[in-house]
């Protein structure tokens, strides 16, 4: 089952069109990617994977916007 996903992913990803990145751009994808993916309110979580062209600030100050209108729900 597990070999089955991974040759459908790299079936799948090889019509995809991925861009030289470089070490820099690397990081900064990966450390939004973790803040995302560590993020507590699932509603939050969703909103930022709803948004296209994500850089790693982007994230964070919707984040905490967001976070701030949820305490002040609360």
């Amino acid at each position: 089952m597990l070999s089955e996903f991974l040759q459908a992913l790299r079936s799948h990803s090889k019509e995809c069109e991925f861009a030289a990145v470089s070490a820099q751009e690397h990081t900064e994808e990966m450390t939004r990617d973790a803040f995302i993916n560590g993020l507590v309110s699932p509603s939050i979580r969703q909103c930022l994977l709803e948004q296209e062209d994500l850089k790693l600030q982007k994230p964070y100050d919707v984040a905490m916007s967001l976070s701030s209108a949820q305490e002040q729900t609360n």
